[in-house]
């Protein structure tokens, strides 16, 4: 039951999102008969933040009998304060399966994961533009995972990376 709650989420947001792409489009094409002089074509610009959401699944394998699925949906959200300057924030939240699939504990030591894992990330990155062409940017973050059950191999103390 808990897994029909999530996909009826998951397509409520995925229309709320295309309904707001729809209305833009038909904002757009009510120009489209207009004359265009070379003076009125429009310049790059940048909005000053942004918003969308991704749901999305995808399927894995590691090529020697481990495999697995993930789903998920992902919120994500654009910033530009100034013209230079921009910060995006991504956060997802998903369920991943794994069947049979290694995990290496250390040098030597493989263990295997058979179970069902809710899936937590958040992804924060901030870009200086120099130029057209040329910018610097910073990243960080942090992913983790959480088992739906308690039988996880005591030798998996932490499944989070940063």
């Amino acid at each position: 039951m808990p897994r029909l709650g999530f996909i009826i989420i998951t397509l409520a947001i995925t229309i709320a999102s295309s309904a707001q792409e729809t209305d833009s489009l038909a904002f757009s094409l009510d120009h489209i008969n207009q004359p265009l002089l070379f003076e009125s074509f429009p310049t790059d610009t940048f909005p000053k933040h942004d918003f969308g959401v991704e749901v999305g699944s995808s399927v894995f394998t590691d090529f020697d009998g481990g495999y697995g699925f993930n789903t998920y949906v992902a919120p994500r959200f654009s910033l530009r304060p100034a013209e230079k300057v921009q910060f995006d924030v991504f956060a997802f939240a998903g369920r991943s399966n794994y069947y049979d699939m290694p995990v290496w504990i250390y040098p030597g030591v493989v263990t295997k994961l058979d179970q069902n894992f809710s899936h937590l990330g958040l992804n924060i990155q901030g870009t200086y533009f120099i130029n057209e062409k040329v910018y610097v940017g910073g990243r960080a973050f942090a992913d983790h995972l959480v088992p739906e059950n308690n039988s996880i191999n005591p030798t998996l103390r932490d499944l989070t990376n940063y």
